[in-house]
């Protein structure tokens, strides 16, 4: 399922594409509870920074080893902007969602690694288990 820019689908409810970003694809969605303020996450990723990178699978990142995947609260203080807006909605339980972030949600005029200034990212992101669920 391919998102506008202006709308983006997630377990049956049209939304407003958050923050600006351009595209948000959902490849496989989950029955598992909603991502919240504050869970603990077991989650995967993939980061290009582009569409072609990724599908030529050049990443500058990647973290998909089933047996250790990462662990981070999900929150505005610990994602980049654009990767914790575009995660809204996501499902625990195998959710697995494209975002395409512009630049000025992701590290925007600085360097980070080998990730250039005002870079625009494309991460696909898979959401594991919540290992705990917050109570905010």
């Amino acid at each position: 399922m391919i998102n506008s820019a202006k709308h983006w689908r997630n377990s049956g409810e049209y939304n407003t594409l958050p923050m600006d970003l351009t595209n948000i694809k959902d490849i496989k969605t989950s029955e598992g509870p909603v991502l919240k303020e504050g869970d603990l996450v077991e989650f995967y990723y993939r980061l290009a920074t582009s569409p072609e990178n990724f599908h030529n699978g050049k990443f500058v990142e990647t973290t998909y080893d089933p047996d250790e995947p990462i662990q981070l609260i999900y929150s505005e203080k610990t994602l980049l902007k654009g990767l914790y807006e575009g995660m809204k909605g996501m499902r625990a339980g195998g959710s697995v969602r494209i975002i395409d972030i512009p630049a000025r949600l992701a590290y925007g005029q600085r360097a980070w690694q080998n990730i250039e200034p005002n870079t625009n990212l494309y991460i696909e992101v898979v959401i594991g288990r919540i290992l705990y669920h917050a109570t905010i």
